[in-house]
């Protein structure tokens, strides 16, 4: 069997932005410890779909890294977003970071919830189908947005 080998490095530029998020949004992400996040951009040109996705250090490292969360850039993808997309991109994988609600049992903080296909409906009625196509985003650390959905009127940004 054929091994394929990630190729993976450290961007301040994007851990500092996620971060920056967590930051802006408070009441959002208040479970969110700013320095449990860390970015990474993966180079490996094979992988083409995939613009991000967001995971938790497994636990059997958490020992050695804490329990940081991870947010991985394809750069392939990446590199074609402006950097009111990619803001947009990075918010969304914070998104899929809930609390742990297990934590006497399992001492975690963190789990991941997978895509709820609801969650996207009033975003695309917002911005369209090909939004990271779009020159007009707003940038979210410059000014909050609000996306209500309308099957439940809960705030999807803001």
């Amino acid at each position: 069997m054929e091994q394929i080998q990630l190729q993976y490095r450290r961007t301040k530029k994007y851990t500092r932005l996620t971060r920056e998020i967590v930051q802006a949004y408070p009441k959002r992400f208040s479970h969110i410890d700013p320095d449990d996040i860390e970015a990474v951009i993966n180079t490996d040109a094979i992988i083409s779909k995939l613009i991000a996705r967001v995971s938790i250090v497994p636990a059997k490292l958490q020992p050695f890294l804490g329990e940081k969360i991870l947010v991985e850039i394809w750069l392939c993808q990446w590199e074609d977003l402006n950097e009111a997309a990619k803001l947009l991109v990075l918010r969304h994988e914070l998104e899929h970071v809930k609390e742990y609600e297990g934590r006497v049992a399992y001492d975690r903080k963190y789990k991941l919830q997978d895509h709820d296909v609801q969650e996207f409906a009033p975003f695309i009625e917002k911005f369209g189908i090909h939004w990271t196509r779009r020159g007009d985003l707003p940038n979210i650390l410059e000014r909050h947005i609000k996306i209500k959905s309308s099957r439940d009127n809960q705030s999807v940004l803001g």
